[in-house]
Formats: structure tokens, C-alpha cells, sequence
């Protein structure tokens, strides 16, 4: 492997994530992220309430329907958002860790969900990020003396 084509790894933890950073070749990130219970259970509850939100159910408000009877109506909508609320709040928890830059505030990030469940989830997170731009010091610069050509 050649050095530019080297994948580059660190890993970062706390008490809600587990996170790998894996640097690819250009200027590619991806985050690959053990969610814990506490971020799943959170993310569940605001989905559940989201879609909750948007459905009617007979003999409730709009709004106003308990969670597990939204869950057993419209587990595909409840799932899809579970796990965009899952992927976000990994993706806020795991750049606090890393630190890494995007390369632009609108950039968009793509995740891909391995498992998820209430105990966890596995997800990977892939984005763009500012390039790495090497430093070169001056002092360790040898400059040739070339002839000009007549």
C-alpha cells in the first residue's frame, strides 16, 4: 500500500458511543459507531412521538396516540425515523469526540445501519472533510542552483 492510499485509524469513547474513525483517501471520513442503549432509547421515544404526530388514529387526536399503539400501526415510518434520530445523535456525539471538520456546513452525510435495537446500534457514518495539508519546513528546504537555458 502506498501512503496516500493508507487508512489511517483512531478510536474515541464515552459513556453513550463507541466510535473508529477511519480516514480514506480523498478527503474521505467514515465513522464507524457502536451506539449504546441511552442514545437508542432516546432516539426511539422522539420518533415514535414524531410520527405520533403526523397520523390520525380513530378514537384519538391528532397527535395525541400512545407510542405503542403509533409503533404497531406504522412500524416502517417509526423504524425509518429511529433510525435517522439514531444516526444524527451518533453523528453530534462522535464529531464532539473526534474533532474532524467538515468540509462545508451543508455537506451531506450518509450512514448505514448495520443493527440496531433498543440495548444498540452499528452504524457506519461517511462524510467529506477538510484535506490535510502538509507542513514543510523552510529551514530543511535545499535549493539547487539550475542554469537558465539560452
Amino acid at each position: 500500500m502506498t501512503s496516500k492510499t493508507e487508512e489511517k485509524k483512531k478510536e474515541y469513547k464515552n459513556d453513550q458511543i463507541q466510535v473508529v474513525v477511519h480516514r480514506k483517501p480523498n478527503c474521505m471520513v467514515e465513522y464507524e459507531v457502536q451506539a449504546l442503549r441511552p442514545i437508542c432509547v432516546e432516539a426511539h421515544k422522539k420518533a415514535a412521538k414524531s410520527v405520533g404526530k403526523e397520523v390520525l388514529i380513530p378514537g384519538f387526536r391528532k397527535g395525541k396516540a400512545p407510542p405503542e399503539l403509533v409503533a404497531k400501526r406504522y412500524p416502517h415510518d417509526l423504524d425509518k425515523r429511529w433510525q435517522e434520530g439514531i444516526a444524527n445523535m451518533a453523528y453530534q456525539q462522535s464529531s464532539q469526540l473526534a474533532n474532524i471538520p467538515l468540509v462545508r456546513q451543508d455537506a451531506s452525510i450518509s450512514f448505514k445501519m448495520e443493527s440496531h435495537s433498543r440495548e444498540g446500534a452499528k452504524l457506519i457514518l461517511s462524510f467529506e472533510t477538510i484535506p490535510n495539508i502538509p507542513s514543510i519546513d523552510p529551514a530543511k528546504c535545499i535549493l539547487t542552483e539550475m542554469k537558465r537555458p539560452e
